[in-house]
Protein backbone atom coordinates (compact mmCIF):
# COMPACT_ATOMS: atom_id res chain seq x y z
CA UNK A 1 0.00 0.00 0.00
CA UNK A 2 0.96 3.24 -0.78
CA UNK A 3 4.15 2.20 -3.02
CA UNK A 4 5.17 4.21 -5.91
CA UNK A 5 5.84 2.17 -8.61
CA UNK A 6 6.09 4.28 -11.25
CA UNK A 7 10.16 3.93 -11.76
CA UNK A 8 9.65 0.52 -11.47
CA UNK A 9 11.62 -1.56 -14.54
CA UNK A 10 8.38 -3.18 -15.27
CA UNK A 11 6.42 0.64 -15.57
CA UNK A 12 9.68 1.79 -16.93
CA UNK A 13 9.93 -1.12 -19.43
CA UNK A 14 6.36 -0.72 -20.52
CA UNK A 15 5.55 -4.58 -18.73
CA UNK A 16 3.23 -2.85 -16.74
CA UNK A 17 0.58 -0.27 -17.24
CA UNK A 18 0.06 2.20 -14.18
CA UNK A 19 -4.06 3.00 -15.29
CA UNK A 20 -7.18 3.64 -13.25
CA UNK A 21 -9.55 1.12 -13.60
CA UNK A 22 -12.16 3.26 -14.51
CA UNK A 23 -9.93 5.00 -17.30
CA UNK A 24 -10.10 1.52 -18.37
CA UNK A 25 -13.90 1.49 -19.25
CA UNK A 26 -13.18 3.60 -22.53
CA UNK A 27 -11.34 1.23 -24.13
CA UNK A 28 -13.46 -1.62 -23.12
CA UNK A 29 -16.75 -0.13 -24.45
CA UNK A 30 -15.37 0.80 -27.53
CA UNK A 31 -14.08 -3.26 -28.49
CA UNK A 32 -16.30 -4.79 -26.47
CA UNK A 33 -19.29 -2.84 -26.52
CA UNK A 34 -21.38 -4.36 -29.18
CA UNK A 35 -22.62 -7.67 -30.29
CA UNK A 36 -20.50 -7.40 -33.29
CA UNK A 37 -16.50 -7.23 -34.15
CA UNK A 38 -15.50 -4.09 -34.92
CA UNK A 39 -14.40 -4.12 -38.81
CA UNK A 40 -12.28 -1.17 -39.18
CA UNK A 41 -9.90 1.17 -38.20
CA UNK A 42 -10.45 3.44 -34.98
CA UNK A 43 -9.46 7.05 -34.38
CA UNK A 44 -8.99 8.28 -30.62
CA UNK A 45 -9.67 11.70 -30.83
CA UNK A 46 -7.67 13.38 -27.92
CA UNK A 47 -5.39 11.09 -27.83
CA UNK A 48 -2.53 12.17 -25.63
CA UNK A 49 -0.69 11.38 -23.39
CA UNK A 50 -2.33 7.40 -24.61
CA UNK A 51 -2.98 5.47 -22.20
CA UNK A 52 -6.53 4.92 -24.03
CA UNK A 53 -5.21 4.59 -27.44
CA UNK A 54 -2.20 1.77 -26.13
CA UNK A 55 -5.23 0.17 -24.20
CA UNK A 56 -7.50 0.14 -27.47
CA UNK A 57 -4.58 -1.50 -29.24
CA UNK A 58 -3.94 -4.22 -26.87
CA UNK A 59 -6.88 -5.18 -26.95
CA UNK A 60 -7.87 -5.22 -31.07
CA UNK A 61 -4.64 -7.04 -31.24
CA UNK A 62 -6.27 -9.42 -29.13
CA UNK A 63 -9.10 -9.62 -31.70
CA UNK A 64 -7.16 -9.82 -34.43
CA UNK A 65 -5.40 -12.91 -33.35
CA UNK A 66 -8.60 -14.14 -32.30
CA UNK A 67 -7.41 -14.83 -28.49
CA UNK A 68 -10.09 -11.92 -27.23
CA UNK A 69 -12.32 -13.09 -24.54
CA UNK A 70 -13.90 -9.72 -25.08
CA UNK A 71 -16.35 -11.05 -28.09
CA UNK A 72 -17.16 -14.02 -25.78
CA UNK A 73 -18.15 -12.12 -22.94
CA UNK A 74 -19.71 -9.13 -25.14
CA UNK A 75 -22.03 -11.74 -27.33
CA UNK A 76 -22.54 -14.82 -25.02
CA UNK A 77 -20.75 -16.84 -27.90
CA UNK A 78 -17.47 -18.88 -27.34
CA UNK A 79 -17.26 -19.12 -30.91
CA UNK A 80 -16.10 -15.34 -30.89
CA UNK A 81 -15.87 -13.61 -34.20
CA UNK A 82 -12.60 -13.31 -36.64
CA UNK A 83 -11.43 -10.08 -36.62
CA UNK A 84 -10.24 -8.07 -39.90
CA UNK A 85 -6.37 -9.08 -40.77
CA UNK A 86 -5.10 -5.63 -39.36
CA UNK A 87 -6.43 -2.23 -38.12
CA UNK A 88 -5.37 0.91 -37.91
CA UNK A 89 -5.73 3.29 -34.69
CA UNK A 90 -5.33 7.05 -35.52
CA UNK A 91 -4.31 8.81 -32.48
CA UNK A 92 -4.86 12.51 -32.63
CA UNK A 93 -3.63 15.48 -30.63
CA UNK A 94 -3.44 19.11 -31.03
CA UNK A 95 -1.00 19.66 -28.27
CA UNK A 96 2.82 19.16 -29.70
CA UNK A 97 4.49 18.65 -26.34
CA UNK A 98 1.76 16.47 -25.64
CA UNK A 99 2.11 14.61 -28.68
CA UNK A 100 5.57 14.19 -28.10
CA UNK A 101 4.26 12.40 -24.84
CA UNK A 102 2.00 9.95 -26.91
CA UNK A 103 4.56 9.22 -29.11
CA UNK A 104 6.88 7.92 -26.75
CA UNK A 105 4.52 5.60 -25.37
CA UNK A 106 3.38 4.15 -28.85
CA UNK A 107 7.02 3.37 -29.58
CA UNK A 108 7.35 1.87 -25.98
CA UNK A 109 3.85 0.06 -25.92
CA UNK A 110 3.19 -0.22 -29.83
CA UNK A 111 5.96 -0.57 -31.38
CA UNK A 112 5.32 -0.68 -35.66
CA UNK A 113 7.26 -4.39 -35.86
CA UNK A 114 4.79 -6.15 -32.98
CA UNK A 115 3.39 -8.29 -35.33
CA UNK A 116 -0.06 -7.32 -33.13
CA UNK A 117 -1.93 -6.61 -36.52
CA UNK A 118 -2.60 -3.07 -35.22
CA UNK A 119 -0.73 0.13 -36.44
CA UNK A 120 -0.92 2.99 -34.41
CA UNK A 121 -0.52 6.37 -36.07
CA UNK A 122 -0.18 9.42 -34.10
CA UNK A 123 -1.21 12.58 -35.83
CA UNK A 124 -0.66 16.32 -34.68
CA UNK A 125 -3.78 17.46 -35.22
CA UNK A 126 -6.70 19.12 -33.77
CA UNK A 127 -9.93 17.02 -33.99
CA UNK A 128 -12.19 19.35 -34.98
CA UNK A 129 -10.27 20.39 -38.24
CA UNK A 130 -10.31 16.38 -39.36
CA UNK A 131 -13.12 16.58 -42.28
CA UNK A 132 -14.78 12.95 -42.18
CA UNK A 133 -14.39 12.63 -46.16
CA UNK A 134 -10.40 12.68 -45.25
CA UNK A 135 -8.45 10.25 -47.60
CA UNK A 136 -7.20 8.61 -44.11
CA UNK A 137 -10.89 7.81 -42.53
CA UNK A 138 -11.92 5.93 -45.42
CA UNK A 139 -12.44 2.23 -43.19
CA UNK A 140 -12.90 4.33 -40.07
CA UNK A 141 -15.49 2.69 -38.29
CA UNK A 142 -15.08 3.56 -34.48
CA UNK A 143 -14.03 7.35 -32.23
CA UNK A 144 -13.04 7.41 -29.10
CA UNK A 145 -13.58 10.61 -27.88
CA UNK A 146 -12.34 11.94 -24.66
CA UNK A 147 -12.17 15.22 -24.39
CA UNK A 148 -10.62 17.83 -22.25
CA UNK A 149 -12.94 18.01 -18.79
CA UNK A 150 -12.98 19.64 -15.44
CA UNK A 151 -11.17 16.46 -14.09
CA UNK A 152 -13.73 16.74 -11.21
CA UNK A 153 -13.83 13.08 -10.42
CA UNK A 154 -10.44 12.61 -9.93
CA UNK A 155 -9.89 11.98 -6.41
CA UNK A 156 -6.01 13.38 -6.36
CA UNK A 157 -7.67 16.51 -7.83
CA UNK A 158 -11.23 17.23 -7.15
CA UNK A 159 -13.25 19.74 -8.67
CA UNK A 160 -9.99 21.47 -10.08
CA UNK A 161 -11.88 24.14 -11.67
CA UNK A 162 -13.11 25.49 -8.27
CA UNK A 163 -9.97 27.90 -8.26
CA UNK A 164 -11.66 31.30 -8.48
CA UNK A 165 -14.81 30.97 -6.92
CA UNK A 166 -18.35 29.36 -7.23
CA UNK A 167 -19.64 32.18 -10.67
CA UNK A 168 -15.92 31.31 -12.39
CA UNK A 169 -15.99 27.38 -11.83
CA UNK A 170 -19.88 27.52 -13.17
CA UNK A 171 -18.36 29.29 -16.39
CA UNK A 172 -15.97 27.22 -16.64
CA UNK A 173 -18.14 24.08 -16.62
CA UNK A 174 -20.45 25.33 -19.21
CA UNK A 175 -17.62 26.86 -21.28
CA UNK A 176 -16.28 23.22 -21.13
CA UNK A 177 -19.62 21.48 -21.73
CA UNK A 178 -19.82 23.91 -24.53
CA UNK A 179 -16.74 22.26 -26.23
CA UNK A 180 -17.59 18.73 -25.03
CA UNK A 181 -21.33 19.27 -27.66
CA UNK A 182 -19.43 20.50 -29.95
CA UNK A 183 -16.74 17.57 -30.34
CA UNK A 184 -19.00 14.98 -30.12
CA UNK A 185 -21.60 16.72 -32.66
CA UNK A 186 -18.64 16.53 -34.83
CA UNK A 187 -17.75 12.91 -34.61
CA UNK A 188 -21.30 11.89 -35.01
CA UNK A 189 -21.04 13.45 -38.55
CA UNK A 190 -18.93 10.68 -39.80
CA UNK A 191 -20.87 8.32 -41.76
CA UNK A 192 -18.89 5.54 -41.68
CA UNK A 193 -18.55 5.62 -38.40
CA UNK A 194 -20.93 3.09 -36.88
CA UNK A 195 -19.92 3.71 -33.03
CA UNK A 196 -18.28 6.03 -30.74
CA UNK A 197 -17.56 6.61 -26.95
CA UNK A 198 -17.54 9.47 -25.05
CA UNK A 199 -16.11 9.52 -21.60
CA UNK A 200 -15.03 12.20 -19.40
CA UNK A 201 -13.42 11.56 -15.84
CA UNK A 202 -15.73 14.29 -14.73
CA UNK A 203 -19.02 13.70 -11.79
CA UNK A 204 -20.88 16.92 -13.23
CA UNK A 205 -23.75 16.94 -15.13
CA UNK A 206 -23.37 19.08 -17.34
CA UNK A 207 -20.10 17.45 -18.32
CA UNK A 208 -22.13 14.20 -18.91
CA UNK A 209 -25.44 13.22 -19.19
CA UNK A 210 -26.45 17.11 -21.00
CA UNK A 211 -23.84 16.72 -23.26
CA UNK A 212 -24.97 13.40 -24.35
CA UNK A 213 -28.71 14.35 -24.39
CA UNK A 214 -27.82 17.67 -26.10
CA UNK A 215 -25.91 15.93 -28.80
CA UNK A 216 -29.09 13.12 -29.56
CA UNK A 217 -31.33 15.88 -29.87
CA UNK A 218 -29.44 18.29 -31.94
CA UNK A 219 -27.67 15.82 -34.36
CA UNK A 220 -30.78 13.07 -34.86
CA UNK A 221 -33.19 16.11 -35.44
CA UNK A 222 -31.50 17.04 -38.61
CA UNK A 223 -30.85 13.20 -40.65
CA UNK A 224 -32.56 10.32 -41.32
CA UNK A 225 -33.64 7.50 -39.47
CA UNK A 226 -31.37 4.98 -40.69
CA UNK A 227 -28.17 7.66 -39.62
CA UNK A 228 -29.53 8.07 -36.01
CA UNK A 229 -27.41 7.52 -32.88
CA UNK A 230 -28.61 5.27 -29.92
CA UNK A 231 -27.32 5.02 -26.99
CA UNK A 232 -26.56 0.96 -25.80
CA UNK A 233 -25.50 -0.30 -22.84
CA UNK A 234 -22.20 -1.82 -23.39
CA UNK A 235 -22.02 -6.04 -23.15
CA UNK A 236 -18.64 -5.96 -21.69
CA UNK A 237 -19.10 -3.42 -18.73
CA UNK A 238 -22.86 -5.07 -17.91
CA UNK A 239 -21.31 -6.02 -14.75
CA UNK A 240 -20.95 -2.51 -13.90
CA UNK A 241 -24.06 -1.29 -11.21
CA UNK A 242 -24.03 2.41 -11.00
CA UNK A 243 -25.29 4.23 -13.76
CA UNK A 244 -25.90 7.37 -15.58
CA UNK A 245 -28.94 10.11 -14.61
CA UNK A 246 -32.25 10.66 -15.79
CA UNK A 247 -31.66 14.58 -16.47
CA UNK A 248 -33.22 16.82 -19.27
CA UNK A 249 -33.64 15.10 -22.26
CA UNK A 250 -33.08 11.43 -21.18
CA UNK A 251 -35.27 8.67 -20.57
CA UNK A 252 -34.59 6.25 -17.80
CA UNK A 253 -33.93 3.44 -20.08
CA UNK A 254 -30.91 6.10 -21.75
CA UNK A 255 -29.71 7.13 -18.51
CA UNK A 256 -29.14 2.90 -17.73
CA UNK A 257 -27.22 2.67 -20.62
CA UNK A 258 -24.65 4.89 -19.33
CA UNK A 259 -22.04 3.94 -16.68
CA UNK A 260 -20.14 5.91 -14.19
CA UNK A 261 -18.33 5.60 -11.68
CA UNK A 262 -17.76 7.40 -8.41
CA UNK A 263 -15.20 7.65 -5.71
CA UNK A 264 -17.25 9.69 -3.28
CA UNK A 265 -19.74 6.79 -3.52
CA UNK A 266 -17.04 4.16 -2.69
CA UNK A 267 -16.84 2.54 -6.13
CA UNK A 268 -12.78 2.28 -5.28
CA UNK A 269 -12.34 4.24 -8.48
CA UNK A 270 -12.13 8.14 -9.74
CA UNK A 271 -15.04 9.55 -10.66
CA UNK A 272 -15.81 8.91 -14.35
CA UNK A 273 -18.54 8.76 -17.13
CA UNK A 274 -19.11 6.87 -20.65
CA UNK A 275 -21.82 6.66 -23.26
CA UNK A 276 -21.65 3.85 -25.88
CA UNK A 277 -23.42 4.78 -28.97
CA UNK A 278 -24.32 2.76 -31.98
CA UNK A 279 -25.36 3.89 -35.61
CA UNK A 280 -29.43 3.12 -36.02
CA UNK A 281 -28.24 1.42 -39.38
CA UNK A 282 -25.92 -0.94 -37.43
CA UNK A 283 -28.41 -2.13 -34.89
CA UNK A 284 -30.14 -3.86 -37.74
CA UNK A 285 -27.28 -6.39 -39.00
Amino acid sequence: PKTDLHAHPFVTDGKLILQDKSSCFSALALVGGGTNPIDGDILDACAAPGNKTTHAAALVGDLVSNKSKIMQYSSGNQNTPKFQKSSSIYALDRDSKRLKILKNRVELLCPPKSNSGVTVHPLHLDFLTLKPDDPKMKNLRCILLDPSCSGSGIVSQPDRVNIRGEADAAQRLETLSNFQITALKHAMTFSQVERIVYSTCSVHDIENEHVVATCLKEYNDTCKMEKHWRLISPTSLKGWERRGKVTSGLTPEQAQCLVRCDARLGDGTNGFFVAYFERESQLDK
